[in-house]
């Protein structure tokens, strides 16, 4: 703060000097004054926390400390919960995961073992047998039971004609086979069907993969195994 000025008359070296001594000590009061002023407050200050309160906030400090405890408690509680739901998702998943690999071992095993009584089976069939999927060297169902004079046709249809028992001929066809029947003669006539082929030859007298030829190859290969077995005459139906 300023100091107060006081009139100074140096012409008067007695009255000068008391005029000094008196400005420098009205100039010192009032800092004297603040420095009280200062050390009040800080009593004050500590006289406020010695109290509990804090000066800033003008809250207790109890309360302060009650405050951050019950967020602490708070956090807690919920970190808890969290790690509870954690946990309990991923025993759900250790336990979908073991479920899984249980049913895994469980097709496993069936697997090794269909694969076991596959290679008995495998083991115990003979090679042509298992190849071609019926008996080699065994004579046909209907070998010595048919007359050396006849006529063979054949014919197949994966729709119309799968097997003797479920079989509707074309128009055509039907109209063919009757007339053959009526004109044969002396001649025996039979139109075979797919599933009453290996009644008249055997596995062996045809193609390994006969089943999967076209249906002109498989009546050319059957019309070639009939008449070296049984002798006769074979005629293409559909012609």
């Amino acid at each position: 703060k300023p100091s107060r000025r006081l009139p100074l008359d140096v012409s008067t070296p007695a009255l000068g000097h008391a005029t000094l001594m008196a400005a420098s000590s009205a100039t010192l009061v009032p800092c004297h004054d603040e420095e009280q002023g200062d050390e009040s407050a800080n009593d004050a200050s500590l006289l406020a926390r010695s109290a509990g309160a804090d000066v800033g906030t003008g809250m207790p400090f109890w309360k302060v400390w009650m405050v951050v405890g019950l967020q602490t408690v708070a956090f807690s509680l919920f970190a808890g919960a969290l790690l509870q739901k954690v946990s309990a998702a991923e025993d759900q998943a250790v336990a979908d995961l073991q479920q899984q690999r249980s049913s895994l071992e469980a097709e496993v095993r069936n697997l090794n073992q269909e694969k076991g009584q596959a290679s008995k089976d495998w083991s115990a069939r003979h090679p042509y047998q298992v190849v071609a999927h019926v008996e080699g060297h065994k004579l046909p169902e209907m070998y010595g039971r048919v007359k050396e004079k006849t006529i063979w046709a054949y014919w197949y249809h994966a729709e119309s004609c799968p097997s003797a028992a479920n079989c509707t001929l074309p128009a055509h066809i039907k109209l063919c086979a009757e007339t053959v029947g009526h004109n044969r003669g002396g001649f025996d006539f039979r139109l075979l069907r797919r599933d009453e082929v290996f009644r008249y030859v055997s596995g062996t007298e045809l193609p390994v993969r006969w089943h999967d030829l076209l249906p002109a190859q498989q009546k050319d290969s059957l019309m070639n195994a009939l008449l070296a077995r049984y002798g006769g005459g074979a005629w293409g139906i559909s012609l």
